[in-house]
């Protein structure tokens, strides 16, 4: 902690030392002012990133304690009620069939209730099959949280497990939740959202971090020391008692969750955080559904935000370190407009020659400062978030969320109503490609475009003012980076629009020995990733050659770690590789043990990918 405490230190001391030394020019204000803010909000961020600290090893609920309550439960004793809610409205039915199966295998007892908006026959049918109780309701007032409201009246669980309708529960999540309700005090237990499609739109290229990876494993475990974590929406477990002291899920915005934990936290009610993979789903697949998702996040908190009962600087009862970190996590959704003042200096800067900075000290007692304050800001980040801090990354998706928060912030201005919209999860929703690509290219292209005008002044070739040749450095390089960030978006928003899979994949950490069958000749292969409807194959050409031949009888044979996978397949692509072949195939029709076995080790293999951020338990 001693490292990011300098930081912080540093830090401030630059910020007073830019002002004191008079090094903000205001006869360019418009520039100058906006760096200094820019600066001033990333030693807040810093401040943030020290307060959250904590060790890795803080523990969750252990094995042992979980394998103890179902004993007990087991014995009929000490035994609680639990209902598992799966609101729905329009999810297709693979996608739905899984987390029924899911949800109802579960290893504590419990009912499980399927809330259909969408009033569908096939899911009712469905729930007579995989026996789980079936609720519909005669309007769809107030969305998700009013088909919540409505189950209230139809379960009697003293608690409740709500899940996504694209949440697959792993068989722990009751067991690892409940014991934190022998606290009298809690409310709601929130655990980390995984995601099973790990080649998403908003994950890493190596499928190991996505974008909310630093939230849920890193500040929302560290608001929780102060009760001031929130209800995520899913995976999550609530008490009925808790719930019904406040009225039921709270209506006022389109963000029922974050809305009921304030009302919950201001009431002295607790809100705990499972930092342990409990649940895995599906993150948005495409740059549609990641940008309605956070819209309706942003909309949702400068709502409440702009609401006097539910504005956490004035809203009753809270505790100052609740009003910090609430309101905090509602003004993110400001940040856009300091990041798109980023964007512009650097070009301004270069191409007509203005300064935001007044060089009242010499130009190498200003840049050794800012640059001290610029890399220890980077690093202490790293010390503060070993496991989840991404520079880069987290640099990619802010030309997004630039565009996301000036788009709610005119909302809220134009007191424009938002209305609720349910995440595309689609593969192959194109609406935003054209036009968030071409924007993507021009940026670039004026940051480079900027760059090159500079130096063709700088060595006479073009006709400019020159001068300042550190902060044009210092801009050059800011608009380096900045046009390759746009291009690496560019490119990520590419990749995910000429997606041609119809199902969501899972890319194997390791591939999974098999053998491709077609009447008597055989090929060893390897399994590189699979779902519940395919997989890609990789084998030598020669040992394909006989196999692929006879393309109308294969099969695949693949031992998993619960049983043997046995499915007749077609091939659907071939693509040749230096000494490889890979080979895209697709299940027949599968057997309903054929798609548990799939879906019990699909959900687990994720699981298990995901331990590298679960906290370890805490050492004896």
């Amino acid at each position: 902690m001693g490292a990011v405490a300098a930081a912080v230190a540093y830090g401030a001391y630059y910020i007073v030392w830019r002002v004191a030394a008079g090094t903000v020019d205001m006869r360019a204000w418009y520039l100058g002012i906006p760096l200094i803010a820019i600066e001033a909000f990333a030693c807040y961020q810093l401040f943030l990133a020290f307060v959250r600290m904590r060790a890795d090893t803080r523990g969750s609920i252990g094995a042992d304690a979980v394998a103890h309550l179902l004993a007990a439960c087991s014995l009929d004793s000490e035994c609680f009620t639990v209902d598992v809610l799966l609101p729905t409205y329009d999810e297709p039915s693979e996608v739905l069939e899984q987390t029924i199966r899911a949800a109802r295998d579960i290893a504590y007892p419990h009912e499980t209730f399927v809330l259909d908006d969408g009033t569908r026959s096939w899911v009712e049918e469905l729930c007579v099959q995989e026996e789980v109780r079936y609720v519909t309701r005669p309007d769809r007032a107030h969305f998700k949280a009013g088909n919540i409201n409505h189950a209230l009246g139809v379960s009697e669980g003293e608690f409740l497990v709500v899940l996504d309708a694209d949440f697959i529960a792993l068989p722990n999540l009751i067991g690892a939740f409940l014991l934190y309700f022998d606290d009298e005090r809690v409310a709601v237990v929130q655990g980390p959202q995984a995601f099973y499609n790990v080649d998403s739109f908003q994950h890493s290229r190596d499928g190991s971090w996505n974008d909310q990876t630093h939230f849920f494993r890193t500040v929302l475990p560290a608001k929780a020391q102060s009760n001031s974590a929130f209800w995520c929406g899913t995976p999550a477990m609530l008490r009925r008692a808790a719930l019904e002291s406040i009225g039921g899920v709270s209506t006022h915005s389109i963000t029922e969750d974050i809305e009921t934990s304030l009302v919950l936290e201001s009431q002295g009610w607790v809100i705990g955080y499972h930092n342990e993979t409990v649940a895995v789903g599906q993150a948005p697949a495409n740059i549609e559904g990641f940008m309605t998702q956070r819209l309706r996040w942003g909309r949702g908190a400068l709502q409440l935000l702009a609401t006097r009962r539910f504005n956490p600087l004035v809203m009753p009862d809270l505790k100052p370190r609740q009003r910090l970190e609430y309101l905090e996590s509602m003004s993110f959704w400001f940040q856009g407009w300091l990041f798109s003042l980023e964007y512009l200096i650097p070009p301004v800067v270069l191409v007509f020659a203005v300064s935001p900075v007044a060089f009242t000290v010499t130009p190498m007692a200003f840049f050794v400062r800012w640059g001290t304050f610029t890399v220890l800001f980077i690093a202490a980040n790293y010390v503060a978030a070993p496991r989840t801090f991404r520079f880069l990354e987290t640099s990619m998706y802010r030309p997004l969320y630039t565009l996301i928060h000036i788009t709610v912030g005119l909302d809220a201005l134009a007191r424009r109503r938002p209305a609720f919209k349910v995440t595309s999860k689609s593969l192959n929703a194109r609406s935003l490609f054209r036009p968030f690509l071409a924007a993507m290219y021009v940026v670039a292209a004026v940051m480079l475009g900027s760059l090159t005008y500079r130096l063709l002044v700088e060595a006479g070739i073009a006709p400019g003012v020159t001068g300042y040749r550190g902060l044009f450095v210092m801009a050059g390089a800011f608009a380096l980076y900045f046009a390759v960030v746009f291009l690496l978006l560019a490119r990520r928003i590419t990749v995910a629009a000429r997606e041609k899979r119809r199902y969501f994949r899972r890319k194997l950490s390791s591939a999974i020995a098999g053998t491709l069958l077609a009447d008597d000749e055989r090929a060893p292969v390897a399994v590189v990733d699979l779902s519940l409807h395919g997989a890609l194959l990789s084998l030598e050409p020669l040992d394909a050659a006989e196999v692929l031949a006879t393309l109308e009888r294969l099969s695949l044979l693949v031992e998993l770690p619960g049983g043997t996978l046995e499915a007749s397949v077609t091939l659907r692509s071939l693509t040749p590789s230096p000494g490889l072949l890979f080979a895209g195939v697709e299940f027949g029709s599968a057997s309903d043990e054929h798609q548990r076995l799939l879906e019990a080790y699909l959900a687990e293999s994720l699981a298990v990918a995901e331990h590298r951020y679960d906290d370890r338990p805490a050492a004896a």
